[in-house]
């Protein structure tokens, strides 16, 4: 085989380093891949920062600006027509919300219900789409790339590649973190005529750009079966990957209490409930660990589903049991996970998404009690590893399953697979990351 000559690569991402936003991570991983195998790589972003990564050059990086989107535009409209909007000193933006204003009937109605749909497509994020349209032409201007390669959530990323694309002729790689459609995803709740037009431009991108990227095994069937229909080549799976690995022997307990560590904000599908039942019945059974239990929430963590989550504790008695810790720098979160006896996953609502939390829990080589999704991936990731304790919807018994797991580490855990969890490094996905670039679009040295 021909050696290929270095690339010059093109990333388009809506969020990228210093921003804590969980979607900068991929990218600043996948950037900092290409460079170590001796790319060029020049990264399109509106995360706002005088510099990126150490090491980044100005040169590497272009912030954009975005534009107001659409449903900024009709908020903002609606505040000077009502007179109604409040604003926040820290920033223009009206709070004010569509949703506020009078109910209406009839064809008034309807047709208020097509606008918001349609100032959602393909997201909120529309205002991204011709300032990054205008750096990449800009950037195709100065230099040649040989490929250009987009990220998302948000979808208006791959709008903006797409258009970019067709412009400087540059070929496109359509990296899916997350499916753009699927059953349960906030797409599915649009206005028919919107929905479908959603549909077509997910169809437009999966058919124009040159290869597709999904993280998951799961994103990446979703989309091999549309891509399929389009007579396209199927999406190659690349998941996010383990940075750092533990050794795998057993950890060495600190006296105290089994400390149980929960990493990430509360939201949707994150549910803290059922395992906090789960420490309240087996509290009041005497069945909890002789040594003691304590449970630390860090992150965004105060509310879940308009439930306080201090109050929660308190009902339950779990006060002196549960810390809720706020927001922390993400490397004392890895810290943290390192040190703790055993770490909580939340996912219940998420069967094709795995977190990326999943991957940082494994690498710190302590045993995982995860609520998942019974057909998830990150319960079928979990089984595949070995070791760790999984509770699902139709686990019998879930207070069993969170005793097990909070007596793992005094029984001495260790866990079973650390070959597959090898082969699930970021070191050894984004070799595949930068292979497959290079060997489709790296030309003869």
């Amino acid at each position: 085989m021909k050696p290929k000559r270095p690339m010059r690569v093109l990333l388009l991402t809506r969020f990228y380093a210093p921003s804590p936003e969980v979607g900068a991570l991929r990218p600043a991983k996948l950037a900092a891949a290409l460079r170590a195998a001796g790319h060029e790589v020049t990264v399109v972003t509106a995360t706002p920062a005088a510099a990126g990564p150490e090491g980044e050059s100005l040169r590497d990086i272009a912030r954009i600006a975005p534009h107001p989107s659409p449903r900024e535009w009709l908020l903002r409209t609606k505040a000077l027509v009502t007179g109604t909007a409040r604003t926040d000193e820290r920033s223009t933006t009206s709070t004010t919300t569509l949703s506020s204003a009078p109910a209406h009937s009839g064809l008034l109605a309807r047709a208020r219900s097509l606008l918001l749909s349609f100032a959602w497509l393909p997201d909120d994020q529309q205002g991204l789409i011709l300032p990054m349209v205008n750096a990449v032409v800009e950037a195709a201007n100065d230099r040649r790339y040989d490929v250009l390669v987009s990220t998302a959530p948000p979808f208006s990323t791959h709008l903006a590649a797409l258009v970019a694309s067709t412009i400087t002729g540059i070929p496109w790689v359509c990296e899916f973190r997350d499916p753009w459609i699927y059953a349960g995803s906030a797409t599915s709740d649009m206005h028919p005529y919107a929905s479908a037009v959603n549909r077509w431009l997910e169809r437009l991108c999966l058919k124009r750009s040159a290869q597709v990227v999904a993280v998951t095994e799961q994103t990446g069937a979703l989309l091999a079966a549309r891509r399929s229909a389009l007579s396209r080549p199927a999406p190659v799976v690349i998941l996010n990957g383990i940075d750092r690995l533990e050794s795998h022997e057993a950890a060495t307990r600190i006296a105290g209490p089994v400390r149980v560590l929960h990493a990430g904000n509360l939201y949707a599908g994150r549910d803290p409930r059922p395992f906090l039942h789960a420490v309240a019945r087996l509290r009041r059974a005497g069945a909890l660990p002789s040594t003691g239990v304590q449970v630390d929430f860090v992150g965004e963590a105060e509310r879940y589903d308009g439930i306080s989550m201090q109050s929660l504790v308190d009902d339950l008695e779990l006060t002196s049991i549960v810390r809720l810790r706020g927001r922390i720098p993400h490397q004392e979160s890895l810290a943290m996970q390192h040190a703790a006896d055993v770490l909580l996953l939340l996912a219940q609502r998420q069967p094709i998404q795995v977190p990326n939390k999943l991957y940082e829990y494994l690498g710190a080589a302590r045993p995982i009690v995860a609520f998942v999704d019974e057909k998830g991936e990150s319960a079928s990731m979990l089984r595949r590893a070995n070791g760790h304790f999984v509770v699902t919807e139709d686990t019998p018994d879930i207070d069993a399953v969170v005793q097990a797991a909070l007596e793992a580490p005094i029984n001495n855990w260790r866990p079973a697979d650390r070959a597959l969890l090898e082969t699930w490094t970021t070191e050894v996905q984004f070799a595949h990351y930068e292979a497959l670039l290079s060997q489709q679009f790296g030309g003869p040295a």
